[in-house]
């Protein structure tokens, strides 16, 4: 599949989440309307540059949701534990809420350990042109 259709389907998908996809459970916090859990799972996010000299934006997030704060949608949810480095360090165990709209690709892993190994995955010649990855 090609990378434009990927991303036309996760914000396709996203869209239809937060169009029908009400989740029961807790209070929403004051100010919040919770619209939606992943359940537990871990999500990787690709989010648009914010200019034209900017790359895109990364984030993995455990057990997400969505939630609407002020009328908009926001993904939430808690970076784990997932290296060694300091500020992999630093942010574990932070919340972060990342706008929907600037969501332009999701990719969900069973377990953080799935993911681990997803990202540390040899990379084959195509790939690296940016080509494929299966």
């Amino acid at each position: 599949m090609r990378y434009g259709s990927m991303c036309l389907l996760a914000v396709a998908a996203a869209s239809v989440v937060l169009l029908f996809g009400r989740a029961g459970g807790q209070p929403p916090v004051k100010g919040t309307e919770k619209e939606h859990s992943f359940g537990d799972i871990v999500l990787y996010i690709v989010t648009k540059p914010k200019d034209s000299k900017s790359d895109s934006g990364y984030a993995l997030y455990e057990k997400p949701t969505i939630v609407h704060l002020a009328g908009r949608p926001f993904i939430v949810g808690t970076v784990p534990d997932y290296g060694d480095e300091e500020i992999a360090k630093a942010a574990a165990g932070k919340r972060v809420w990342t706008p929907v709209s600037d969501v332009v690709q999701m990719t969900e892993f069973k377990t953080l350990a799935e993911a681990k190994r997803y990202f540390t995955a040899p990379v084959k010649p195509a790939e690296k042109a940016g080509l494929r990855r299966d």
